[in-house]
């Protein structure tokens, strides 16, 4: 029932692909899925059915932000690395989806102690944290003060061209943006 809950909240994908905006759709998700997992830690056996509720709409929060998550990897990294990137990210939270079955067992994930709520809880909440913090990289235009004519190419007929010396940060209008990555082409 949480992936049914998450097959529906991920069209939030739509929203984040029209408006552009990734971030904003990843951290209030995680951290719904952690005062969810509270929630019903806090219920505790004494309502079932508020209970599971609870963990339906943690399971379906943790899973809603995928899409957005995963298209803010490539706009935030350089091309290059972009790739590699998101294939330590999915070796990651693989390992962590291995080893995270062995947490919650060792924290008593079926008895009363509710450490692994806790636990689960405090993650996501540590995410939604880390989410709120990441900000996009000022986008970088050569500075055309510090440019220096280059000698014109005999062999291949080119006429002289102004290369810039310095690339420095400077702001550049949301025009000249696509997606937050300057145009190149």
């Amino acid at each position: 029932m949480p992936y049914a809950l998450a097959a529906v909240l991920m069209l939030v994908s739509y929203a984040s692909d029209r408006s552009g905006r990734r971030r904003v759709f990843v951290w209030p998700f995680l951290l719904v899925g952690t005062g969810a997992f509270y929630a019903s830690y806090a219920v505790g056996r004494g309502d079932f059915g508020l209970s599971f509720v609870l963990l339906i709409i943690a399971g379906g929060a943790m899973y809603a932000p995928d899409g957005p998550y995963f298209a803010l990897i490539p706009e935030l990294l350089p091309a290059d690395v972009a790739g590699a990137a998101m294939g330590a990210i999915n070796a990651f939270g693989a390992l962590g989806g291995f080893a995270g079955a062995y947490v919650v067992g060792v924290l008593g994930g079926g008895t009363s102690s509710g450490a692994a709520f806790i636990f689960m809880a405090g993650a996501l909440f540590v995410a939604a944290l880390l989410m709120f913090f990441v900000r996009r990289p000022r986008a970088v235009v050569p500075d055309v003060a510090e440019a220096k004519p280059v000698v014109a190419d005999p062999v291949r007929n080119r006429s002289a061209r102004w290369v810039p010396t310095h690339v420095g940060a400077v702001s550049v209008p949301r025009s000249a943006l696509h997606s937050g990555r300057l145009k190149t082409h």
